[in-house]
This record gives structure tokens, sequence and C-alpha cells, in this order.
């Protein structure tokens, strides 16, 4: 998974990981077979919650990242393990 350009983080299975960031415009691109894209703009001391779903590709799955609110997300992240970033 790339934001802004940079590589943050790896999707894995009932995993979560965070990236602090400055405000601003943000692009979330996630690659297998196919890329993705999410855009979304992130305000001072907001957080914001991506969801990395995983879809039917021709030859391997893709992931598709989708923006979530709080609820789902915290929901969500309570059955997942922290993983570290490298």
């Amino acid at each position: 998974m790339r934001l802004n350009n940079t590589l943050v983080g790896k999707a894995e299975p009932n995993g979560v990981f965070y990236v602090d960031h400055a405000p601003g415009n943000m692009v979330v691109v996630t690659g297998s077979e196919v890329d993705k894209k999410l855009t979304f703009t992130l305000g001072a001391g907001e957080t914001r919650y991506v969801k990395l779903a995983v879809g039917f590709g021709v030859l391997v799955w893709r992931v598709i990242p989708e923006l979530v609110d709080a609820k789902e997300a915290k929901s969500d992240i309570a059955d997942l393990a922290f993983l570290e970033r490298k």
C-alpha cells in the first residue's frame, strides 16, 4: 500500500497498521493485478480509516482501499493484530 507515493505497509490477513501524516490531500494506492486508488483529504487533528477489502481478479486477488467511518473501523480493528511496519 502506498500513501502519496510512499510505501507505507502491506495488506496482510487479520492485520492492522497505522500511519501518522500531516494534513492535506491523500492518495492511497494498492496494487496487485490492477492498481486501485482512493483519494481523500485529511484535516488537522483528524483520524481517517482506510479498510483494505479483497476482491476477485482475473489471476490474483485485488486489494481495494475504502474509506470507512470510525465506528466501523474500531469494531473491525478489535479483532485484528497490530502489524509492525518495516
